[in-house]
């Protein structure tokens, strides 16, 4: 796989910053969009402890992350029998190349039960070891300066940016949008980049801008025109509603004043995308996915 054959292949794919569960993968597949191709990346913020999503199954391992992290093993109770990460009720994973790590075992906790189906399946993969980390570190060289580190290693922020980004916090671009650049002839520029968690910069690019939207049905809507609680119920209202939206058609504000003249056209333009991306959705198919009635859930539901 290099990046010509990457491309290529994935040409025509929306980004989006938000999130992505396995286990709602099969249900949404079924559905079919016609050959439309989405890249949807869950980012954490660093939420995740690793050890404690996939863990050594042979008791040699395990036992030594049990010593290696009391506090974690403690606060599930893990000495107990019905404990989630007693090693009993682990689920053993079954990696194809099994091989590689000789008597190494690994499983996921019963709570990622979906997850662990899909891998030992075969319809799902674990990369591990990845990290914003420039070359391999261990505590000796890194205390002794004797490698190359990234940036502002510890500061949370920094490292956030710099795994969206290459970069530290401030970075103009990163490489979600970036990537949407290079495809965004083969789809809408307009939505080729969204995202339901703010203005992330891993969808911004030099020419893409992310259009960001809400987990609401509908998504998040800034047409405050025709939003009638604010702009007022019943008919005497609509010659003040359709003036407005005649002002917000216009390309010229008539301001003199750069910052005014360009903050007057976003809007304007935003309301426009929004309504446009309003009139997809409802024009939109069905389809057989079920999601949960939870935050991640509704947030892949809008996605």
């Amino acid at each position: 796989m290099n990046r010509r054959h990457f491309l290529s292949a994935s040409a025509g794919l929306a980004l989006s910053s938000q999130i992505f569960t396995p286990r709602f993968v099969s249900s949404a597949a079924a559905a079919g969009n016609n050959g439309y191709k989405a890249l949807v990346c869950i980012f954490l913020f660093g939420g995740m402890d690793q050890s404690d999503t996939v863990l050594p199954y042979d008791p040699t391992n395990y036992e030594k992350l049990a010593a290696l992290r009391p506090g974690l093993f403690d606060a599930y109770d893990a000495g107990s029998a019905n404990s989630s990460r007693n090693r009993t009720n682990l689920i053993e994973l079954t990696p194809d190349n099994a091989a590689d790590f000789g008597t190494r075992k690994f499983a996921l906790p019963p709570e990622l039960s979906g997850m662990a189906d899909m891998f030992n399946a075969g319809d799902m993969a674990i990369v591990g070891n990845v990290g914003p980390l420039i070359e391999p570190t261990d505590k000796d060289s890194y205390e002794n300066e004797t490698v190359k580190l990234p940036n502002r290693l510890f500061s949370h922020n920094d490292q956030q940016s710099t795994w969206q980004s290459f970069g530290t916090e401030g970075t103009q671009f990163g490489w979600g949008g970036k990537f949407a650049d290079a495809v965004a002839g083969s789809s809408n520029p307009l939505f080729t980049s969204i995202g339901l968690s703010g203005n992330d910069v891993f969808l911004s690019g030099e020419t893409i801008r992310p259009f960001l939207t809400s987990k609401s049905s509908g998504g998040r809507s800034i047409d405050i025109v025709n939003k009638k609680w604010l702009t007022g119920y019943g008919d005497r209202y609509d010659n003040m509603r359709a003036a407005l939206n005649e002002f917000y058609d216009q390309n010229n504000f008539g301001n003199q004043d750069l910052l005014r003249m360009d903050y007057g056209n976003i809007s304007a333009q935003g309301v426009a995308n929004a309504k446009e991306y309003a009139a997809a959705l409802a024009a939109g198919s069905s389809f057989e996915g079920r999601f949960p009635e939870t935050n991640m859930g509704k947030q892949l539901q809008t996605v």
